[in-house]
């Protein structure tokens, strides 16, 4: 008997990262993933989205807000954010989108000891730690030099899937799974035996929702051709400022040659100049 294909749905366009890790409907697929990245000696054992997406993020909403805001039961803020290009930018804006989250526990008036800690999760599709050999890294406030720690309420957790892709760096199994899901999954149709858990399950239920229901999946294909033209702009506008840095760097160079051969004539100049005078 033929078998059914695969679903061919990306978990990395922004409609459908967004259903799996913000919908409280399905709240083993974040938990599961939280638990994953952040490691922690105690588990999370809940966690509410504050920010729900229940279905797709249609056309005209505004996706740049964050993709997915959480607290645990414990009080702590976690964001879950996909960014599939990286720029100039982007550090920054994740130490700017943390800060927001921190200073948005306090009203006027509260006591500092109000505030907990905030964890922001970037899944992102190219490396921005380029020279790091890790898949996975944590960004804290720390004293590197002393090893202390001024606070722990500072997370920046990046998770770079080229370098997943390329060399398939070493990583905790909890993390590994995810990483084949964000990166395989496309090519499923059901969970392999060896990844299979509850978070896991319900996340491929996401993907055949977009691939079966007919409203869901026209979103789908529309974000889909979106991030691709968006793409296409950016390697375009790269490509630009890398011509436009090549011309500028041959100019420089051809003046730097023009002043040579210049210092050059009046150096000769400067020579037939004192033998006449002899």
């Amino acid at each position: 008997m033929h078998s059914e294909g695969p679903f061919h749905i990306e978990p990395l366009v922004d409609c459908v990262f967004i259903a799996l890790f913000g919908d409280p409907n399905r709240p083993n697929i974040l938990l599961e993933f939280l638990n994953a990245v952040v490691q922690s000696q105690v588990p999370i054992v809940g966690v509410a989205v504050q920010n729900p997406r229940q279905g797709p993020a249609f056309i005209g909403d505004d996706l740049s807000v964050l993709d997915v805001e959480a607290i645990d039961l414990e009080g702590r803020t976690y964001q879950v954010e996909m960014q599939n290009r990286n720029h100039a930018g982007l550090r920054n804006r994740m130490l700017y989108d943390w800060a927001g989250l921190y200073e948005k526990q306090l009203q006027a008036g509260d006591s500092f000891q109000k505030l907990r800690p905030v964890i922001s999760i970037w899944v992102l599709n190219q490396n921005i730690m380029r020279y790091a050999p890790q898949v996975h890294h944590c960004f804290r406030a720390s004293d590197v030099e002393a090893k202390m720690t001024l606070s722990d309420h500072l997370q920046i957790h990046t998770i770079e899937l080229e370098k997943w892709r390329e060399r398939r760096p070493a990583t905790g199994p909890a993390l590994q799974k995810w990483l084949r899901f964000l990166t395989e999954a496309k090519e499923w149709r059901r969970v392999p035996e060896d990844l299979s858990s509850p978070g896991m399950e319900d996340a491929m239920g996401v993907l055949e929702r977009f691939a079966k229901n007919a409203q869901w999946n026209s979103t789908y294909r529309a974000r889909e051709e979106y991030q691709r033209v968006e793409n296409s702009r950016a390697q375009e506008l790269e490509q630009l400022q890398r011509d436009n840095e090549r011309e500028r760097a041959e100019k420089e160079a051809a003046l730097a040659e023009i002043e040579r051969l210049e210092a050059e004539i009046a150096v000769l100049r400067a020579g037939n100049s004192g033998r006449a005078d002899g």
